[in-house]
């Protein structure tokens, strides 16, 4: 029955599942600690430093807060399951449907994570005194600045695989159809936060973009830059039809909505043109951008047959 005690039967598969519960249990007890170091160790001392601005210390760490306590709710359930020996299928089923909605947070978390990193490492370089403390609280966690701020994206990553295992383990019935909804909630979450951090990688990569080629215009609601390429574009001339002139180095830029050539400019050269905007809080962008546009496409109306 759905709410007998797994303790009370005796099959492999039930040894496999509570196998796989206590992984969940153990991993989460640790996620959760981890997420207190982050915000007791980290965040708190570098915000009562006034080191650095709000604005650069939501950037870093997020919503962090938040994610805390969130998964301290998901571990009192899971906790609760164990004591009362009650069905920790059932339990946990019960546990990812109540939370998936708040587990959306870590959409925002992941999305801000790679400028989150860059703004770090810029600040610390920037900022000795920012530098000593987090050294100081590195040590006393035994992990980097780094490594605590990416575990939270590692875990939204594990979630699916444990309920995988779990719905892998059970017989057709309840429980597995329990699990198995929970399954398809976290991965709608999963999917949701990687649409996300998608759209944000996309939108940081455009407003690098605009600020190599110097035209902020590009920047618009909704778009977002796809993919770039390389290009060499032999050019025709001189008073022989068809010869070919100088080799002018191009890139394509593939954006959402629209696409775009630029021409490398005078005095820039391949092995230099990596460009790494930071767009807030980070250091001024170069005096020139070392590509111009020469011709912006944009997607052409919808076409319709009579």
């Amino acid at each position: 029955p759905l709410g007998a005690p797994l303790d009370s039967m005796a099959t492999g598969e039930d040894v496999g599942v509570s196998k796989v519960f206590a992984e969940l249990l153990s991993t989460e007890k640790t996620y959760v600690d981890d997420l207190r170091v982050l915000c007791d160790s980290f965040l708190a001392p570098v915000r009562s430093s006034g080191l650095i601005t709000k604005e650069q210390e939501t950037t870093i760490f997020s919503n962090c807060q938040t994610l805390q306590r969130i998964n301290e709710e998901l571990l009192r359930a899971l906790e609760l399951s164990e004591a009362e020996n009650a069905d920790h299928c059932e339990c946990t089923a019960a546990a990812f449907a109540t939370l998936s909605p708040y587990l959306r947070a870590y959409s925002t978390y992941c999305a801000n994570f790679v400028q989150a990193t860059e703004l770090l490492e810029f600040l610390r370089h920037r900022n000795q005194a920012l530098d000593a403390l987090l050294k100081g609280a590195e040590a006393e966690a035994g992990q980097t600045t780094g490594s605590m701020l990416i575990k939270p994206v590692q875990r939204l990553c594990k979630y699916p695989l444990l309920l995988r295992d779990l719905v892998a383990k059970l017989p057709d019935g309840p429980q597995r159809e329990a699990i198995s909804h929970a399954l398809d909630d976290i991965r709608t979450v999963a999917e949701q936060v990687n649409e996300r951090v998608r759209d944000a990688e996309g939108r940081a990569r455009l407003l690098a973009l605009a600020e190599m080629l110097d035209r902020q215009d590009l920047v618009v609601p909704a778009r977002s830059l796809l993919s770039e390429v390389d290009l060499e574009a032999q050019q025709l001339g001189g008073s022989a039809r068809g010869s070919m002139g100088n080799r002018g180095e191009h890139r394509l830029w593939l954006c959402s909505d629209v696409v775009l050539l630029g021409k490398r400019a005078r005095g820039h050269h391949s092995h230099s043109h990596s460009h790494s905007a930071h767009t807030r809080n980070t250091p001024p962008k170069a005096s020139a951008p070392c590509f111009g546009l020469v011709a912006m496409v944009r997607d052409p109306p919808p076409r319709t047959y009579d």
